[in-house]
């Protein structure tokens, strides 16, 4: 719990750094808006490349906050635990944001047209679908046998230590792939990026079945 504190804190204090790295670079007026052919439209202080990172900067803190309150409910455990991925989940998603919003003023010649754009915001949204795979990976790994969620195949369902194996491995696999997703959304533009991420998610189910039917026949 406490390295994925940690971790949220990098993530929400990145974008900030980025911004204030960006600021000694920076001219007087950066570009804002983007009509149709890419061309600026609108205009604005190169300050406002901070307003992304302190929005993000502003949440973690009202995240951590509340994370505090709930600890204090007499089922503080479990849902401090929950908070902790929340916040994690919900901080990584803005961070992905405000680096975009940081980027596209600061990298020239970059293509603004709407094509390209829509294309980026598929490849965001990859990254953003990532995040959540590399956090459902926790909450995979422990969910506990029953017979409506979770991973239900003949050799889970019949044996309560196939169940929590197979999770187990779902929950390695679902991480590993959120990983990959957030790195070939780097690469691979446009809709691709989505089904790299849907491809790779299945990947993670289908080995952990395969995983439950190797790991159920020795015992």
């Amino acid at each position: 719990m406490a390295n994925k504190k940690l971790l949220t804190n990098v993530i929400a204090l990145l974008p900030l750094a980025a911004g204030l790295a960006a600021l000694c670079f920076a001219p007087e007026e950066i570009p804002l808006g983007f009509d149709s052919s890419g061309a600026p439209d609108e205009w604005g202080s190169r300050w406002t490349l901070l307003s992304w990172p302190l929005v993000v900067l502003a949440l973690r803190l009202a995240l951590a906050g509340l994370g505090r309150l709930v600890a204090l409910d007499k089922d503080g455990a479990r849902l401090a635990a929950f908070m902790d991925t929340a916040a994690f989940a919900v901080t990584a998603f803005f961070a992905i944001i405000a680096l975009y919003k940081l980027a596209v003023p600061m990298i020239p010649g970059l293509d603004m047209s709407q094509n390209a754009r829509q294309a980026r915001i598929c490849q965001l949204a990859s990254a953003l679908v990532g995040v959540l795979f590399i956090e459902a990976g926790d909450w995979i790994s422990t969910i506990p046998y029953n017979k409506n969620t979770g991973l239900k195949t003949r050799h889970t369902l019949a044996d309560k230590k196939v169940w929590q194996a197979a999770h187990a491995f779902w929950g390695r696999a679902s991480t590993a792939s959120g990983i990959c997703t957030v790195v070939l959304a780097l690469f691979l533009r446009g809709v691709w990026s989505l089904v790299a991420a849907l491809v790779l998610f299945a990947l993670a189910a289908v080995s952990a079945a395969v995983y439950a039917g190797r790991y159920a026949r020795r015992l």
